[in-house]
């Protein structure tokens, strides 16, 4: 019923603690913990292979972070399942009762594990306890956005495999970037399908070390974009493109939700998300410059907005980051209809 899926690039002795926390894990719980691993290291495969029933062991036939992750999500046939970083671990709570996934009610997405945030000596930053059981899509985002605390491990969650699968593979296979700061729009989004409860019975220590300063934090930032090809303005940009995301996944194909239900997202987190960064723009002019400021200005002067016509706006404002962009995002758009 329920499956790890762990895409692996670390060598063995990096990531012994992390598979060795799993593979218990799911041993315990008779679930699977599936590596897809694209490290190339010769000892780690050999210690894999055939050292338990419950790990399946693959090496992928992309050896990209995002051909390891598709291949790793390709392998997983049970219902539930939860990505695990490999320098994350996964404990039992000794006194606790596992969740029963098979009693999970239909209209929840999934469970979200007790994660325990820790820094690079490994001491516990802050505990997420939380649970996302509001009645409506828009109240769940909005609850994240409160409760996330600046870190997106609720991401690391046990899901529903069919929806997460479905919206993870449309995502790598059609967004015009694939830039990693796209995980918060996919997190929203998962929640926005449906309510998430919580698992004390489930520890995740979720390893928040790389982003454990201000400095560290705008290095990865900077890292991300240029991995996807994308200047180093793009940072300030992070918020549209989050809003951009979030809106264009939650109303695709890959979504489960309703009209109504679309229709309060745009209405409500999709509009307060966008209006933050407008109003970013309008507080940070020396950082965007007269042109987005000019552009800005005269959109936020509009007496009335629809959310339609203040998604098209959106998409064209990210001219500004690349000129591409707008075109590469509409055509996104539209495949996801």
């Amino acid at each position: 019923m329920f499956s790890i899926v762990m895409p692996s690039h670390r060598p063995l002795d990096a990531a012994l603690r992390s598979l060795d926390s799993a593979l218990q894990f799911v041993e315990k719980r008779n679930g699977f913990l599936i590596v897809s691993d694209n490290s190339g290291d010769a000892r780690k495969q050999k210690a894999l292979i055939g050292c338990s029933p419950n790990l399946l062991y693959s090496v992928p036939a992309d050896m990209s972070a995002q051909g390891n992750l598709l291949n790793a999500l390709e392998m997983a046939t049970t219902d539930f399942v939860m990505m695990m970083g490999d320098d994350d671990e996964i404990y039992e709570t000794p006194d606790q009762q596992p969740y029963d996934l098979a009693a999970l009610p239909a209209d929840y997405i999934g469970v979200k594990p007790l994660i325990a945030v820790t820094n690079a000596e490994g001491q516990v930053k802050r505990v997420k306890d939380f649970s996302l059981e509001q009645n409506t899509p828009s109240e769940r985002m909005f609850g994240y956005n409160e409760k996330s605390g600046g870190d997106n491990s609720a991401f690391y969650s046990i899901f529903r495999r069919a929806p997460y699968s479905k919206l993870l593979k449309h995502f790598h296979a059609r967004h015009p970037t694939k830039a990693g700061n796209a995980d918060w729009a996919l997190a929203y989004t998962l929640f926005s399908f449906g309510k998430l409860a919580h698992d004390p019975s489930t520890i995740l220590k979720y390893n928040f070390q790389k982003w454990d300063s201000n400095q560290q934090v705008e290095a990865q930032v900077e890292a991300i974009f240029a991995a996807a090809n994308l200047d180093e303005k793009a940072k300030h940009y992070r918020q549209l493109l989050i809003y951009l995301d979030m809106m264009i996944l939650s109303h695709s194909h890959v979504s489960p939700l309703g009209d109504a239900d679309k229709a309060d997202i745009a209405a409500n987190v999709g509009r307060s998300f966008l209006q933050g960064f407008l109003n970013r723009v309008l507080q940070m002019p020396e950082t965007y410059g007269p042109e987005v400021v000019a552009t800005v200005g005269g959109w936020m002067e509009q007496a009335v907005r629809g959310t339609d016509d203040d998604l098209r706006r959106a998409i064209d404002l990210t001219r500004f980051i690349e000129p591409s962009l707008p075109e590469r995002y509409r055509a996104f758009q539209d495949v996801s209809r």
